[in-house]
């Protein structure tokens, strides 16, 4: 017994000569957390706002799809590397509210097959890559792209939600399993089969924003290509990533639209 009251008596002593910045540290860090933990609510709550404005708009979104030949006399459209942040969903709405008029390319889907988890539901490809762009699906970042030829390049946002636009390319797309992605102008079905990662044109790259000679023709080596581009977000998401990720595929086949099969065709519901 004396053993135990001596031990409670020095317990009792040690509490009292507590230094007062271990309470403090304790208080900080209990703020600290609390203060992330409502950052990553936010972050979560805001990325479900994005998901579901971005799914409402895909249903009634069809674009006018225009001939290449008339975009050759369009002026003061946006291309070029960007890195005005990623939208929320208020943006969104205000974006696709702009006044600018879109110019329609086609639709680009990459479904759920051998190598993707979460598919890419059917997307407008617009003329350039302006905020009211990308806020209504797919752009162009090179002006006189043509489908089907050189290096076809589209760009659109990563939400890091892993559904919206083309968040499944960071995880849920594996090129090393050779899926394929499918456009259309209207008249012709483009199917382009993903490189693997050990080929000569990777099918998955990380680069700097401002590295615009990924786009450029020569990197196909004279070949059709297609390469899909977007924010990278390998961690703690943000909105102003310096980094984007590319995954690329070949031309493996194009034929009139009309021909196509019928589950190709049901991937873009916007056209029948």
């Amino acid at each position: 017994m004396p053993l135990h009251k001596e031990v409670k008596q020095t317990v009792v002593a040690t509490k009292k000569r507590r230094p007062r910045w271990r309470k403090w540290v304790i208080v900080g860090g209990s703020v600290l957390a609390l203060g992330m933990l409502s950052v990553v609510g936010f972050d979560m709550y805001n990325h479900h706002q994005v998901q579901e404005v971005s799914a409402a708009f895909q249903k009634q979104s069809k674009t006018t799809i225009e001939p290449t030949e008339k975009l050759k006399s369009v002026k003061n459209l946006a291309y070029g590397s960007q890195n005005s942040g990623i939208p929320n969903a208020t943006q969104l709405r205000k974006y696709r509210n702009e006044p600018e008029k879109l110019y329609g390319r086609g639709y680009i889907a990459v479904p759920k097959q051998a190598g993707v988890t979460q598919p890419i539901t059917s997307l407008p490809i617009n003329e350039g890559a302006s905020n009211k762009v990308l806020a209504t699906g797919t752009g162009t970042p090179t002006a006189g792209e043509v489908m089907g030829e050189g290096n076809f390049s589209v760009a659109a946002h990563n939400f890091g939600n892993g559904v919206t636009y083309f968040s499944p390319m960071q995880k849920g797309i594996d090129v090393n399993k050779s899926p394929k992605a499918y456009l259309t102008d209207g008249k012709r079905l483009y199917t382009y089969e993903f490189n693997k990662t050990s080929d000569d044109v990777s099918g998955r790259k990380v680069v700097n924003y401002k590295q615009g000679d990924v786009l450029n023709d020569s990197v196909g080596h004279g070949k059709a290509i297609l390469t899909m581009i977007t924010c990278d977000e390998p961690g703690l998401f943000t909105l102003h990533p310096e980094n984007r990720l590319l995954l690329r595929g070949h031309l493996v086949k194009s034929e009139p639209i009309s021909q196509a099969s019928d589950s190709e065709r049901a991937l873009f519901p916007q056209l029948f």
